[in-house]
């Protein structure tokens, strides 16, 4: 993600550099010094942006009627209850869930950066990111009118089964029976009574049919039924009971089973259960276990287009940036609901423009990037983005080519006097709707097209920032010359968001930049 925009800013504040001493101390580094950054930024999100309005981070998880819309694969049981009771709203309801969700990210960062020439500036910037997740989900049985299939092979009661076989084999000799009176002409002779014969014949396959299809059906089956006394389990225990009265009726009295139905609605161990068995259709896991791993390594080169700012902090500079991000950091993985890996594991091509204009006290950094994001392959459950917790056999291999991004942000500053600065600023930001694809050789998943993986992936969202910096320029003062120092901190908080998910993420960043000759 994800989905996460969250590593990528706590990466990309490492080799920001910030208005200060009455001057912007230059994006890159005179000729032959090296410069060795030292950085962390520490980034926590409780909640996030999602078409434009702000809800807690874990809102995806938290259900008021636990069912079809949150597995999917639940919907044609759905359907199927409604065809079987004749009840319009029939639905399998399995309570409903709570569920909070916060994420803490501490990025420590080394960064190089050297003066091949007076204008080229090479730079490269390791992170090490630690990402710990807090989370929880419970589920309340209150209100709720499902549990178990008892004939599910994993999570049914050992009874069902054997249950369900007696009560379809009872079923088929009654359709049997009626099937051969009819063929035998035994109700020839009552016009009315054979109608009624007819009817029921193709009534009672249909039932019989819809039936297995839910309790019993290879790929069909639900894991989940109607209990016993909920208004769906009665009205198809009634539909059941009504057909064997007018079997009766017609001489076939050979049916009175009924098939097994849960006494008891779905709770929370029931529900934890079902998610988490790696035997069941979820197979996954709530652990969040804490990752320490490498984010993605930066490379990039910037390159002084116009050098007019003074030393008294007057004047121009533009500056034309590179880089390109490795996939080198840890991806979360697609069992683990609450995992969130330490960067987009995916290369990328960024490419901006800086300009700071400076007069005296006052001064500005304009900056605009687009960022080329390139196609990667991965592991993923193939679900809509609101089903957090898809059946594992969704799972598939996909190449998922991101939307590019462009940025656009305005750092106003005043010079509080030698050496520091404070800075204010906004960035506004625009990801592109991502493109999702199978790779090659594999069969489309039914009911799971990767398309599903790309949407609500375009979005945008504001951040504002407040820096406090101190730096020190490089310079000569009676023939002893004095290597440049920078260092400061950053406040930045995503404030809006629109279009798909984003991470109402606050980042607090420190660093300090030395220079040395080399060689």
């Amino acid at each position: 993600m994800r989905r996460l925009s969250l590593l990528a800013l706590a990466a990309g504040l490492l080799l920001i550099a910030v208005p200060a001493a009455g001057q912007l101390p230059p994006l890159t580094v005179p000729k032959r010094l090296a410069r060795f950054t030292l950085a962390g930024s520490f980034v926590t999100a409780e909640s996030r942006w999602l078409a434009g309005q702000r809800q807690p981070l874990a809102q995806d998880f938290v259900q008021d009627s636990l069912g079809s819309a949150f597995w999917s694969a639940l919907q044609p049981v759905d359907d199927l209850l409604r065809q079987i009771t004749g009840l319009p709203g029939a639905r399998l309801h399995l309570g409903s869930t709570t569920a909070r969700h916060q994420v803490t990210v501490g990025t420590g960062g080394i960064g190089l950066a050297y003066g091949l020439t007076s204008r080229i500036t090479l730079t490269g910037l390791i992170p090490i990111t630690r990402v710990v997740v807090r989370s929880s989900i419970a589920q309340s049985a209150e209100g709720a009118r499902a549990g178990f299939n008892p004939a599910d092979p994993v999570f049914g009661d050992g009874f069902g089964v054997s249950t369900d076989a007696l009560f379809f084999g009872s079923f088929d000799r009654a359709l049997a029976g009626l099937d051969t009176a009819l063929t035998r002409g035994d109700y020839d002779g009552n016009p009315g009574q054979k109608t009624l014969a007819e009817q029921t014949l193709a009534a009672g396959r249909s039932l019989r049919g819809n039936l297995f299809s839910l309790l019993l059906g290879p790929g069909t089956a639900s894991p989940f039924l109607p209990t016993k006394t909920s208004a769906e389990g009665a009205a198809l225990l009634g539909r059941i009971t009504d057909l064997q009265t007018i079997l009766r009726g017609l001489n076939i009295d050979n049916f009175s089973e009924a098939p097994a139905l849960p006494g008891a609605p779905l709770d929370d161990a029931g529900f934890k259960q079902f998610a988490t068995d790696p035997e069941g259709r979820v197979a996954g896991s709530f652990a969040a276990p804490t990752i320490v791993a490498l984010g993605d390594i930066e490379l990039g080169a910037a390159v002084a287009l116009v050098t007019g700012m003074t030393a008294r902090g007057t004047g121009l500079d533009l500056v034309g940036q590179a880089t390109v991000r490795l996939p080198t950091s840890q991806l979360d993985s697609p069992s683990r609901f609450f995992d969130l890996g330490t960067g987009d594991r995916q290369p990328d091509v960024e490419l901006g423009l800086t300009a700071d204009a400076g007069a005296g006290w006052f001064g500005a950094r304009f900056q605009a990037s687009y960022n080329l994001q390139m196609a990667f392959d991965l592991n993923r459950r193939i679900a809509r983005p609101a089903e957090v917790m898809p059946y594992a056999g969704t799972l598939a291999a996909v190449t998922r080519n991101p939307g590019d991004v462009i940025t656009l942000s305005v750092a106003p500053f005043i010079r509080l006097g030698p050496g520091f600065g404070l800075v204010f600023g906004l960035s506004h930001q625009r990801k592109g709707e991502d493109a999702v694809t199978l790779l090659a050789g594999q069969e489309e998943i039914p009911g799971a097209p990767p398309g599903l993986l790309a949407e609500e992936s375009a979005r945008y969202w504001t951040t504002a920032m407040a820096m406090l910096s101190v730096a020190s320029p490089l310079k000569t003062v009676n023939g002893v010359t004095k290597l440049p120092l920078d260092g400061g901190v950053a406040v930045r908080r995503v404030v809006n968001g629109s279009g798909g998910r984003t991470l109402a993420e606050t980042a607090v960043q420190t660093w300090i930049r030395l220079y040395f000759r080399f060689p």
